[in-house]
């Protein structure tokens, strides 16, 4: 769940993101596609981007009103347990 409470956001076998409005149950958005599996989905504070992480190891921020990605990085990493935002904007990663 975004921070706000009111969307969701969930990540499909195939790659794909869909962004859910909690109160219609309808997809406002989908997002581009990694071509694999969505591990991990982590929200920033302000709602305003969303990191995913892929079962290839590529992790990409996107910018939630345009629904593009506006940053990737490919860190071939496995075994990453969580990705967070920090309040200064950074990425952490625990695994």
């Amino acid at each position: 769940f975004e921070p706000g409470g009111k969307a969701l956001a969930t990540g499909r076998r195939d790659g794909r993101i869909q962004v859910w409005d909690v109160e219609t149950g309808k997809c406002d958005k989908e997002l581009g596609s990694h071509g694999s599996k969505i591990k991990i989905l982590s929200w920033r504070a302000d709602g305003k981007r969303l990191v995913s992480w892929s079962e290839d190891g590529r992790m990409r921020v996107w910018d939630i009103e345009t629904g593009k990605c506006c940053l990737e990085l490919d860190k071939g990493q496995e075994n990453i347990g969580k990705i967070s935002f920090m309040a200064d904007g950074r990425i952490a990663l625990t695994g």
